[in-house]
């Protein structure tokens, strides 16, 4: 399987959030071993998320 992979340039987060913490909530559930135990709630990796981007 080929995946493709695209970069972006990004200057504001916000617009970015809600898809990071679904990718976030996505990989815990389905077993990640990254640090999380599932099941992982929305606002958990929310909060995660915006904790990590302003420090």
């Amino acid at each position: 399987m080929n995946a493709v992979v695209e970069g972006e340039q990004v200057t504001s987060i916000e617009s970015h959030l809600n898809q990071l913490s679904d990718l976030l909530v996505q990989v815990v559930n389905d077993g990640a071993s990254i640090g999380f135990l599932p099941p992982m709630k929305q606002s958990e990796a929310t909060d995660f998320v915006c904790r990590k981007i302003t420090g």
